[in-house]
């Protein structure tokens, strides 16, 4: 699999990589396969606007690092 969630809670006191606001104990957390975290509520508005924004592609990138998923494999 491309993602895991961080169910450890090993994420708290970090800075999302996207909105860069402090991942709370209450946060629901995912990895990416390249190491980079996200809440994920984070990565599916990311996910989102990827799709409605017109890209005729089946890949999304990593925002910190750009390495390239299938859109199925990081839903």
């Amino acid at each position: 699999s491309q993602i895991t969630y961080d169910t450890q809670k090993t994420h708290i006191g970090k800075l999302c990589e996207i909105c860069h606001e402090k991942i709370r104990s209450n946060c629901k957390v995912l990895n990416l396969k390249c190491n980079h975290y996200f809440h994920t509520e984070c990565w599916h508005e990311t996910l989102r606007q990827h799709i409605t924004g017109g890209a005729q592609t089946d890949f999304v990138s990593c925002p910190t690092c750009r390495k390239t998923y299938y859109i199925y494999e990081v839903v």
